[in-house]
């Protein structure tokens, strides 16, 4: 082979390496954008990604008890220290490790706190919501080592396509978007994350009399 065909030998393989560099930067793209089945929970995963690295004193993690029951601005508020809850609803026990190993990535906080009821799901209750659970969090975390055992472990064999590469599942929601354009949710980091905390929240209740 002359030094000619040498070099067009390798500008061919450039160019290949090239294209299939940008079709995977490009895949991945659409799939963080395509695949949202449920804007508001995934946001409060993603805000977990915000977190300066080391910065919580407190992990929580659970299903959806952990973000309606508990309110991490508060802590901060009243007793100083910082936490994230790293959730999602119906999350079942199964999921745990997987939520803490993601945990673990970022954070070395000093406690973990497990909410129990992702264990007392009945199998009727595991049927119905686990699927859901699972697409919300696998299909939200990072693509890595963690997100490629957890399809693994939780998944069935049959059912991994659609996890593994997710526009066969969501390639129609650009679609749906482009007639329905979703409600962008700011995602905010740090102890307060964005809200102002008001010190007491009074309510109003106006019961009428009837005459009579």
């Amino acid at each position: 082979m002359n030094p000619k065909q040498q070099r067009s030998k390798r500008n061919t393989v450039v160019r290949v390496i090239a294209f299939l560099l940008v079709a995977a930067l490009v895949y991945g793209a659409l799939s963080r954008l395509l695949a949202v089945n449920d804007a508001t929970e995934q946001q409060y995963i993603h805000s977990f990604y915000l977190e300066p690295k080391n910065s919580l004193d407190v992990m929580i993690l659970g299903a959806s008890e952990t973000f309606t029951d508990y309110c991490a601005p508060l802590a901060w508020q009243h007793a100083g220290f910082t936490s994230y809850p790293l959730a999602v609803s119906a999350a079942q026990g199964t999921m745990y490790p997987s939520m803490l190993r993601e945990a673990a990535k970022r954070q070395g906080p000093a406690v973990y706190v497990v909410e129990v009821n992702g264990f007392l799901y009945t199998a009727e209750e595991r049927d119905e919501f686990s699927h859901a659970a699972l697409r919300k969090w696998i299909d939200t975390i990072p693509l890595s080592a963690n997100k490629l055992d957890t399809i693994r472990t939780c998944i069935p064999a049959e059912k991994r396509s659609t996890y593994y590469f997710p526009l066969l599942k969501y390639h129609d929601v650009l679609e749906v978007r482009r007639r329905h354009p979703p409600l962008a949710l700011p995602a905010a980091a740090g102890p307060q994350r964005g809200l102002l905390v008001h010190q007491a929240v009074s309510v109003h209740l106006h019961v009428p009399h009837r005459d009579g």
